[in-house]
């Protein structure tokens, strides 16, 4: 897409689909590479935080499984007293290991890990300087000012940071920082991405959630029976007259009840720069606008399979019946649900179309589910119920 030095180019060259690294300027590499890790299925984290003044010492372990939960295990000690931490983080909710029981809590600042490092990283977003420590090997090293107000609150100490990045890949591996009187430090590293455990819930809260159709209720039933199994979510379907049942549990987050009520219409569009015709914007992408001067295609849809790029980020290879046409003068644009998620060139006729600009894995996997099983409406979502 035009005006976007993050996207990857397509090149089609001897029937292989190749990949060419994103150019990132420094200033900008930590938060992108956070961004990347986000984005993956699963991983594994050591999390530790100290401030010797007060003897607070912080040490956990833990897990990230898409969309939002996480579990971990540790201690934490402050002078004399210490405590045997273990959670388990599900949307907005916490499982709380206390003895031999598990408590159900709202969920607290303690297993929202990606917040806490983000507020490390916070200095960043205000394109504090960025330094290059060594990049001679597997890694970029680079050294940044981080924010440890949680730990110093009256910014009385001066902070330093170093973050790791995989060069592979652009995902962070380890953050550490400290003040220079070595009374503050925080540490963070990543391991096995895309390869950690299933993380288990410890007893079933019931999450139900109540969709209300107008058109053809019976249909709508069976394409929310397809995505369900499509995505594998553990949960049962049951249709009243024109509403439309779903009991699981937590992990049907609210994101994904959402993303299961969308109608999953898809569309081709021929665009253009010029300023003649409906205006429409890139999702995410506000500046990138560009104006609808016809439609080529329309639910032609033959298969759609979720792929990675070579940086581990979640991509959609969509595969339609007819071929899309190549016209060179023109971007062609893949509409969902009146949202333009992508605008390329197509010189060549073909059906294949990449779509880069998807987010994380959960977001591609239900957006797959979603495009194979359109419907004719979006469902009005009538309440959600925790049981």
């Amino acid at each position: 897409m035009r005006k976007f030095s993050l996207l990857l180019a397509l090149i089609l060259f001897s029937g292989c689909i190749q990949y060419i690294k994103p150019v990132i300027e420094i200033k900008d590499l930590p938060l992108y590479a956070w961004d990347m890790l986000k984005r993956q299925k699963s991983f594994l984290f050591e999390y530790c935080i100290f401030k010797k003044s007060i003897s607070l010492n912080i040490k956990l372990k833990g897990v990230f499984n898409t969309p939002d939960i996480f579990e971990i295990k540790g201690e934490w000690r402050e002078g004399e007293e210490s405590e045997d931490v273990h959670l388990i983080g599900v949307g907005d909710f916490e499982f709380e290991r206390k003895g031999n029981k598990w408590e159900l809590h709202a969920r607290g600042e303690e297993s929202r890990v990606f917040t806490q490092v983000e507020r490390v990283f916070g200095y960043l977003r205000k394109r504090k300087k960025v330094e290059v420590v060594d990049s001679s090997g597997e890694f970029y090293i680079l050294k940044f000012h981080p924010n440890l107000a949680f730990l110093d609150p009256s910014f009385s100490k001066r902070m330093q940071g170093l973050v790791f990045i995989e060069k592979r890949r652009y995902t962070l591996k380890k953050i550490e920082c400290s003040s220079e009187d070595g009374d503050i430090g925080f540490r963070f590293e990543v391991k096995k991405v895309n390869r950690a455990k299933k993380i288990k819930i410890p007893f079933v809260v019931k999450r139900e959630v109540v969709y209300r159709v107008k058109k053809n209720p019976r249909e709508a039933e069976k394409m929310i029976r397809r995505r369900i199994k499509e995505v594998g979510l553990n949960a049962k379907v049951k249709r009243e007259k024109n509403l439309i049942r779903i009991q699981g549990d937590l992990s049907l987050t609210k994101k994904r009840i959402r993303m299961l009520s969308s109608p999953g219409k898809v569309c081709l569009v021929l665009l253009s720069l010029e300023e003649e015709g409906a205006k429409i914007s890139v999702k995410n992408n506000p500046a990138d606008i560009f104006y609808i001067k016809d439609t080529l295609l329309k639910d032609d849809i033959k298969e759609v399979r979720v792929i990675f790029d070579e940086l581990s980020r979640p991509m959609l290879f969509v595969h339609f019946k007819k071929k899309i046409p190549g016209i060179k003068e023109y971007y062609v644009g893949f509409v969902i649900d009146g949202v333009l998620y992508e605008a390329e060139k197509f010189d060549n006729p073909g059906k294949i179309y990449i779509i880069k600009n998807i987010g994380t894995y959960d977001e591609a996997n239900y957006t797959k589910a979603i495009l194979l099983n359109p419907m004719e409406e979006k469902l009005m979502i009538e309440r959600i119920e925790e049981k």
